[in-house]
């Protein structure tokens, strides 16, 4: 959709000239009456409103001000033939102009002025959009974590520190295991193909020490992760230090669980770029995708005792063993050599997929521990990737790919 730049000036030749020296990637209309002009305004999405100053019904200040109520994101620009410092400032203070400019203007400048205001107005919309999704989305997990709010009270008031609550809540077993089970359709260890997705990020010193909502950064990170995981129907097994991870396909559900896990991964990308964005944060974050095959999980009753409760428990643990994790851990690295929130995929898991993603791209192979196999590596950027971090990555992969597996003794 083209900007659309709306011009006022009471003189019909400076608009014939304005419109001439506008470039085909705006769309441009132009009016000679300011009370027409604010009576369209209601029906347009303008990017840019330039008004000139001297009009026999109102001046620009005062058009300005009134065009500001009708759209206040707009970019609001003011053309004059005269020199007034007062002008500027009245203008600056009462209708929040952008720029100021003279007549008669240079097309070149006049254009170059224009471009700064659509971008002005650009980077203001992507905020103001990311601050409705993110309002919506909270709207939407509180709702949905009512009742594990009301636990965490609970827990809260028990004085049950927060690493204790974690772990326990942690024990808890994926409810597709939990109807396995109740159906007596499982025998433990359990061996399934499993799509594993990770993530871990940088954290500098700084971020270290941030707090958002009297929360720690990290804290905000693995709720977000979590959250995107259990919402496309998979689990959250546990989280160390900066890593995370998460499992889809233990069930028999039926959903496709390669295009369940990049819905969660893309749904943590885009929480994560508004989390970064709100609150001034740049950190690196990298998030891997893989198809592990023949994972193992085992099961274990035990019982807990949690105070809060009216007594002792019996809850299950389980714990999944990974054949191939040492791929998911070497993606996930490779992710967090890139700046801002990437995903990495195996081949392996690309190819469960019923439509590669148009954005992603191969970007070369690496080996396995053991040397057995060579892994393809596709990639889904974030963007602020620069094509040099890229070409740095992919000789990397390169150099790696080429060298000679060790020779067996």
């Amino acid at each position: 959709m083209k900007p659309l730049i709306v011009f006022v000036d009471d003189e019909p030749n400076n608009l014939t000239v304005f419109e001439a020296s506008m470039p085909p990637e705006w769309e441009v209309k132009t009016f000679t009456l300011p009370t027409q002009a604010l009576q369209e305004l209601s029906n347009l999405a303008p990017a840019v409103i330039l008004t000139d100053q001297r009009m026999p019904e109102m001046n620009g200040v005062e058009f300005l001000e009134a065009a500001r109520k009708i759209h206040p994101e707009a970019i609001r620009m003011i053309v004059t033939g005269y020199s007034d410092e007062n002008l500027v400032i009245k203008s600056v203070r009462n209708a929040q102009v952008f720029d100021y400019l003279r007549k008669p203007w240079d097309p070149d400048d006049l254009e170059a002025s224009i471009r700064r205001g659509v971008e002005a107005f650009k980077v203001s919309e992507e905020r103001r959009i990311q601050n409705l999704l993110l309002i919506e989305r909270e709207a939407i997990l509180g709702h949905q974590n009512k009742d594990l709010a009301v636990r965490l009270e609970k827990l809260e008031a028990g004085q049950i520190q927060s690493s204790q609550a974690l772990n326990e809540l942690e024990c808890w077993v994926p409810p597709a295991l939990v109807a396995m089970i109740r159906k007596k359709a499982v025998n433990f260890p359990l061996i399934r193909d499993l799509v594993v997705i990770t993530f871990g990020f940088q954290e500098s010193a700084k971020n270290k020490k941030m707090l958002i909502n009297k929360r720690p950064l990290h804290e905000h990170l693995f709720r977000m992760f979590s959250q995107s995981i259990l919402r496309q129907g998979g689990w959250l097994e546990a989280h160390t230090g900066r890593i995370a991870y998460g499992y889809f396909g233990m069930g028999e559900s039926g959903v496709n669980a390669h295009l369940a896990a990049l819905a969660a991964a893309q749904e943590f990308q885009v929480m994560f770029k508004g989390l970064c964005q709100l609150n001034g944060i740049s950190m690196e974050c990298g998030i891997g995708l893989h198809l592990d095959r023949r994972s193992t999980i085992h099961m274990l009753a035990h019982e807990v005792q949690i105070q809060v409760n009216d007594g002792p428990f019996v809850q299950k643990a389980f714990d999944t063993t990974l054949s191939d994790g040492d791929v998911l851990s070497r993606i996930q690295e490779l992710a967090q050599l890139l700046p801002g929130a990437n995903m990495i995929m195996s081949g392996d898991f690309v190819g469960g997929l019923e439509q590669k993603p148009a954005s992603v791209q191969s970007i070369g192979h690496m080996r396995n521990q053991d040397q057995s196999r060579h892994v393809e590596l596709f990639l889904l950027s974030s963007e602020s990737l620069k094509a040099s971090d890229l070409a740095r990555l992919q000789a990397a992969l390169a150099e790696r790919d080429a060298e000679k597996p060790p020779v067996a003794a």
